[in-house]
């Protein structure tokens, strides 16, 4: 092999570094600065990992450069030193790990001296680019927990498979290709070429994997806001309709009170029996336009007196339990949104046949600037929890469900606690928002 092919083969392995160095740095380290010197410090990286390749130094030298490459780097983004430093003593021993992992196992399997895994620029190749990938598909698994993408910390199988089939796939194929050369004696720059290309697939895989995860959840958001705009526009045209009901009775007050007077002066059966059919129908329409007040805050009784509403046209009791102070005051907008949902999930599978619970009930109180809800709600069909969701029998899966799914999501950004549990066709959420109120001046 020509140094000058060796000497394209580490450059490419070295931008494949700075890829997987980045990724692990962007979720570890958080936002980069927003300065134009980016591009500059990319190059130095490679610059330096060039130095190293052409003028090989002792140990201790390339562990010095190494360091200092990955703190040039770690000064690309905004956190705290200690931080940077943290982050770079990880990435710098989960290199050297896998890389000792890699390299032993082999020389255990196989039976190869260290000489020869030295020496062998093949076997250099063929172990380094396999090293690269194994740290790749540690740093991808990072990403995702630190992202959130994950249910009790464990992510899902069908995720598992999305995430490292390629990655997995392309060891294999390495694995393959090595032994191949090993047993003849043959390394091509074919077997070079196709490590090279496997490489960019998975970039490429994990782009479009990340920028579809991107658009995944713009689309969640999407829909959240549109739930709260619904929200909100429901209630508003509620008590719009509420306040030309009060217009209406107090324009026509002083008819009534007239009406009434003159029942009142005869004061006849008829007259008494009209004057009690006057009464009634202004008391059904107050208490049809009544708004209960279950706190000062306006989003709780906006969206529960919209629910109940909608609870009492299906004729489905619905309990409410509120108990806020006054000082605090929560996020409005997500609360719209929590709220709405799990009390549209109660009464869409409200079914009291097989419960000892004939009502749904819902409880909203507050302890140390936490913010407890609990949703319970009695059920008929068989129902079982996978991964903090219910499982459903609907034949539009992907549909059904998306209301607890948001509610997660925004649990999940607050830092909260959301619990599903079911017991004798009773199904209960529980949620715990943790520092979610705050104090209103």
């Amino acid at each position: 092999m020509t140094f000058t092919l060796y000497f394209f083969i580490n450059l490419c392995f070295s931008f494949i570094m700075l890829y997987i160095i980045l990724s692990f740095f962007d979720s570890f380290l958080g936002n980069k600065t927003l300065s134009n010197k980016r591009f500059y410090a990319y190059i130095l990286y490679l610059f330096l990992k060039t130095i190293l390749f052409v003028f090989p130094r002792d140990i201790f030298t390339n562990i010095f450069v190494t360091i200092s490459s990955l703190l040039l780097l770690a000064t690309l983004y905004q956190s705290s030193i200690t931080k940077k430093i943290i982050a770079i003593l990880y990435e710098f021993s989960i290199v050297m790990i896998v890389e000792v992992v890699v390299e032993f196992g082999y020389r255990f399997l196989y039976q190869y001296k260290e000489k020869q895994l030295a020496v062998n620029q093949g076997s250099f190749i063929f172990l380094h680019a396999i090293t690269l990938f194994a740290l790749l598909i540690l740093v991808k698994l990072y990403q995702h927990i630190k992202s959130k993408d994950v249910n009790d910390g464990i992510l899902k199988p069908l995720t598992l498979i999305e995430l490292f089939s390629m990655p997995f796939l392309s060891i294999i194929t390495l694995h393959i290709f090595y032994r191949h050369a090993v047993f003849y004696q043959n390394y091509s720059n074919s077997h070079v070429l196709i490590a090279l290309l496997l490489f960019i697939m998975n970039i490429i895989f994990y782009h479009l994997y990340e920028k579809t995860l991107i658009l995944n959840k713009v689309e969640l958001k999407n829909e959240l806001l549109s739930q709260q705009i619904k929200y909100y526009i429901l209630q508003y045209e509620k008590e719009k309709e509420n306040l030309d009901e009060v217009r209406k009775i107090k324009h026509d007050l002083n008819h009534h009170l007239l009406f009434i007077q003159e029942q009142l002066r005869t004061c006849t059966p008829k007259s008494l029996a009209e004057l009690n059919e006057v009464f009634t129908n202004m008391l059904k329409i107050t208490s049809q336009s009544e708004t209960i007040f279950y706190t000062k805050n306006h989003a709780i009784n906006a969206i529960l007196n919209y629910k109940i509403s909608k609870a009492e046209t299906l004729n489905i009791p619905l309990e409410v339990r509120v108990n806020l102070s006054s000082e605090y005051l929560p996020d409005e907008n997500n609360l719209y949104v929590i709220i709405g949902n799990l009390l549209d999930n109660a009464i869409e599978s409200f079914d009291s046949k097989n419960s000892n619970l004939k009502c749904i009930t819902i409880s909203i109180y507050e302890e140390k600037n936490n913010l407890y809800i609990s949703v319970v709600n009695p059920f008929s069909k068989d129902l079982h929890i996978d991964h903090k969701h219910p499982l459903t029998s609907k034949k539009n899966k992907n549909l059904h469900g998306f209301g607890l799914q948001s509610v997660s999501s925004l649990v999940a950004q607050h830092n909260g606690y959301l619990k599903l549990t079911t017991d004798n066709h009773t199904f209960v959420v529980t949620i715990i928002l943790f520092s979610f109120l705050t104090k209103t001046a």
